[in-house]
């Protein structure tokens, strides 16, 4: 004989969330994707966002700025030097703290600076023998997972977010007028967002519940009609979708856009959950979700 589990109110989830981010901190004071394992910059960075005002943010927070590279941008752990996305991620936290320092204004520098590698003479040359396997504008660059790489929406919309919170997002204008046009580009033909593409080998691509909730997140300021078919996909996905990640991502941005909607409830917490997944729920159905908000757009 089985027995359900009765469902935790929301205070209790929460409460449970944050002691369980609390133990698995590691000693470095940082955070891998699952506990025990090393500590990498990205659950970390959101770690710290969900402990905000708590001595393990503090701790993390230490271990972070550490990990920023002589040219501005951050590495993803302690092991790995090369420079990557995580730095508009880093900014992200640096902005939510109020912390506009030198450390600050050197990873918005290099990632002002950064596009993807489309459009180059190499990927011209590659294209020009080969038949034509997607449909997209190629003039306008989004951000990649790594420097030289193609752009993708996630980065891209990582990189928009911490561009358009920054107090100088009035002379990234441009930059990011190109971004938001490499997303509006990439959109699925459903109203989301696939990794990239939107459409391959003449075939619609379907899109995905994590990277349509980035994408509109970072298209925020965007005219509400312009977005209305990529709220009611998301809306739709919020629905369908039993992936945590992809249920706090969207939480997040429905709220950002200040959409009406009922947000999934928390159930237990597993034991050995993905710690980045734990973090976002918190910053889900916390006030800590403002921290991915951007309050106007420039002009």
């Amino acid at each position: 004989m089985t027995t359900e589990t009765p469902p935790l109110d929301l205070a209790h989830a929460l409460t449970l969330r944050r002691e369980h981010l609390t133990r698995a901190q590691n000693p470095d004071g940082g955070w891998g994707y699952f506990p025990g394992k090393e500590s990498w910059l990205e659950p970390t960075a959101y770690a710290a966002l969900a402990l905000h005002g708590q001595p393990a943010a503090q701790r993390a927070l230490e271990l972070l700025v550490r990990w920023q590279r002589e040219d501005g941008a951050w590495r993803a752990n302690a092991k790995v030097r090369d420079a990557y996305w995580g730095t508009a991620l880093m900014l992200t936290l640096f902005h939510s703290l109020g912390r506009h320092d030198a450390a600050y204004a050197k990873g918005l520098a290099w990632l002002s600076n950064l596009a993807g590698s489309e459009g180059s003479l190499s990927v011209r040359l590659v294209q020009r023998f080969q038949a034509r396997v997607v449909d997209q504008d190629e003039s306008v660059h989004g951000w990649p997972w790594r420097p030289g790489n193609s752009s993708w929406v996630e980065p891209t919309s990582h990189a928009l977010i911490a561009l358009k919170q920054s107090s100088r997002a009035r002379e990234f204008a441009a930059r990011i007028a190109e971004g938001e046009s490499y997303l509006l580009d990439r959109r699925c033909a459903d109203g989301g967002w696939n990794y990239g593409n939107r459409r391959v080998y003449y075939t619609n691509m379907s899109a995905f519940p994590e990277t349509t909730a980035l994408a509109l997140m970072a298209l925020q300021g965007r005219q509400a009609s312009e977005l209305k078919p990529s709220v009611e996909r998301a809306l739709a996905q919020l629905k369908s979708t039993r992936s945590g990640l992809a249920r706090t991502w969207l939480t997040i941005a429905l709220r950002a856009h200040g959409v009406a909607f009922t947000p999934p409830a928390l159930g237990g917490l597993a034991p050995g959950g993905d710690l980045a997944v734990t973090a976002l729920e918190l910053l889900a159905q916390d006030a800590g979700s403002r921290v991915f908000q951007v309050e106007k757009k420039p002009s």
